[in-house]
Parts: C-alpha cells; sequence; structure tokens
C-alpha cells in the first residue's frame, strides 16, 4: 500500500489530523485513546511547545509508529503517563523537545540507529526508565534530556558526542557508572549534579571544560583524575561530593581549577612556577574542610616552592613533611 493510501486509511481518518505527511491534531478525546497506531507515509508528528498533539492521553497504553517517521515534534507525547514500552522506528533522526516528558510508564529505551538529535527535555522525568541505549549516530543530547530519571543505572555515551548540555542527567540519583566518550570536550552546568549514586568517573583526554555544578552532590564519587586537556572547571563543579579523598592532576591542568571546586569560587589567586603551571595560594586551600587525603602532582613538578600553608586546613600532608603524598608521581 502506498504512503497516500495508508494516510487516508478511514480507520486512522476517524482518529487523526494529518495534511501532507505530518500529524497535526487528533479528532477524539484524549481521555478516550488507549490505542494508537500512526499510519505509513507519516514523516512528522507536528511540533506544538505548550500543548503537543498527544500531550496528556493519559490511558494510552499501546504505540505504534511507522518506518517513514523521521521526526517527532516538540511536546508530542509529554505526560502520557500510563505508556510501558516504545518502539522507535529505524528512520527517525529527531526527538523534539518534552517529546515524551514525564512518561512515567517507560521502563526501557533503545534508540534507533539514525537518531543524531534528542530535544531538551525529552524524556526528563521519566523516572520509571531504567536503560537508555544511544546509537552511534547521535551528536546532540539536549539540556535536561533526562533529568530526573531516577531509574537509570548505567550510561554508556555515543562517540560523536562533543557536549553534554545543562542539566542533561541531573538527579538521576540511581546512576552508578557513565562512560564519557573521548571527543568529548565540554561538561555543562549540573551535567550530572545530585547523581549520589555515582561511584566511579573517568573523564576521557579530549575534555576542556567542565562548567559550574557539573557534578555537585555526586556524593559516591571517592577519587578523580582531572585529564591533562582541562583548562578549565567552574564554580561549585565537584562542590559536595562527600566522600571524594584522592585527586590527581595531569599536565598542564591548572591548580586553580581544582580550587574552583574546593572553594566554590570562579576567581582564584595564583602564582607560577617556572614550567608555567598555576599554583593555589596560600590562602585558597584554607577552607576545604579537611575532605581531600591525596593530591598527587605529576613528575618534575618544583613541589619545594610550593607554600608550607598551602594546605592547611586539609589532611594533606605539606611538602617536606614525612611520608608527603604531596609531589609523588601521578
Amino acid at each position: 500500500m502506498g504512503s497516500g493510501a495508508s494516510t487516508q486509511n478511514p480507520a486512522h481518518t476517524q482518529i487523526l489530523k494529518i495534511k501532507n505527511g505530518v500529524v497535526i491534531g487528533i479528532r477524539v478525546k484524549r481521555s478516550s485513546l488507549t490505542a494508537l497506531v500512526i499510519p505509513r507515509g507519516v514523516r512528522k508528528i507536528q511540533s506544538r511547545p505548550t500543548v503537543g498533539v498527544f500531550n496528556c492521553c493519559s490511558n494510552l497504553t499501546s504505540l505504534e509508529l511507522p518506518d517513514t517517521l523521521t521526526e517527532i515534534g516538540a511536546g508530542a507525547f509529554q505526560f502520557c503517563t500510563e505508556l510501558p514500552s516504545l518502539s522507535l522506528p529505524q528512520s527517525l533522526t529527531n526527538i523534539g523537545p518534552r517529546s515524551f516528558f514525564e512518561c512515567d510508564g517507560l521502563i526501557s529505551l533503545i534508540l534507533p540507529n539514525q537518531l543524531t538529535s534528542i530535544g531538551n527535555d525529552a524524556f526528563s522525568n521519566c523516572k520509571g526508565l531504567t536503560s537508555v541505549t544511544f546509537p552511534a549516530t547521535l551528536t546532540s543530547i539536549g539540556r535536561a534530556a533526562f533529568q530526573y530519571c531516577s531509574g537509570i543505572k548505567s550510561l554508556i555515551l555515543p562517540n560523536k558526542l562533543t557536549i553534554i548540555r545543562d542539566a542533561a542527567f541531573c538527579g538521576c540519583d540511581g546512576l552508578i557508572s557513565v562512560t564519557l566518550p573521548e571527543g568529548l570536550t565540554r561538561i555543562e552546568r549540573a551535567a550530572f549534579q545530585y547523581c549520589s549514586g555515582l561511584v566511579s568517573l573517568t573523564l576521557p583526554n579530549s575534555l576542556t571544560h567542565i562548567d559550574e555544578c557539573a557534578f555537585q552532590l555526586c556524593e559516591g564519587l571517592t577519587s578523580l583524575t582531572l585529564p591533562h586537556g582541562l583548562i578549565s572547571i567552574g564554580k561549585d563543579a565537584f562542590r559536595d561530593c562527600k566522600k571524594l579523598s584522592s585527586v590527581t592532576f595531569l599536565p598542564p591542568v591548572s591548580r586553580a581549577a581544582f580550587i574552583a571546586w574546593a572553594m566554590g569560587s570562579v576567581h582564584i589567586d595564583t602564582h607560577v612556577l617556572e614550567n608555567e603551571v598555576k599554583v593555589p595560594r596560600t590562602r585558597d586551600l584554607h577552607e576545604v574542610g579537611g575532605l581531600i587525603t591525596q593530591f598527587a602532582l605529576c613528575p618534575q613538578r618544583d613541589v619545594s616552592s610550593l607554600d608550607s600553608r598551602v594546605f592547611m586546613g586539609t589532611q594533606l600532608l605539606t611538602p617536606g613533611d614525612e611520608d608527603s603524598v604531596v609531589g609523588e608521581d601521578c
């Protein structure tokens, strides 16, 4: 059957309003819709920033999407709280903002192999979601796309992803492990904030920027190695990571970047050693609160140039102390 005939099937026209291959509305009460088959030939579900086409179809439990669909528009299925599963066609390339916002019934999500973009808040507040599989084609995950998806246990993010947007996985407090791709350059504000279950984190060497509050209150983290390409850490990036006891810097990361976490401050006074690596001034570490017990500098750093009071108020041993960990090899 051709796509034109499919979209004109009387059974579908009684439920859907379709124009030029785009679903633009429905002809029935939202509460009466329990099963939905969108016919072949439909290319897009219309974007509606406020009230999506199938917004608040709270009794919808079955959804079939055609293999001609390339885009799910903004707000399309938000608040479809009883939808238990989602089979997305391989033709799909774009999931719009808030498309499946607060679809609490969703349990697992396998994203199709041609998908390139997930919009802002697309799966935010899907608290029943326990697993997400991302395709290699994905290049963009929008702001707060999976915010408060508290059931997700692990994440493997695709290699083409270069930026993790603001609050993308904020509040995923069931998250235990995350694999970040080589090629990732920036983790934006609050991207993993409140991921209190996160116990391991490997930052890729390609990473250059960690923005403010990115890992705030990731209380399960115990150790951290900052990659050699890192040039900026924002305010409160690792604030209240209460179990974090070991931090290792690889060259040429600025020591001031570490203090941005410790002090919750963006503006850090530094002085420069002969090899142009910045280190914190004496006062910058005074309020760390004794959380950090290991501070490893890489080889060939002149630790004797550090003022002995730099680590005052911490559990770190200062240069010259017996068995000092400051200055050990990375």
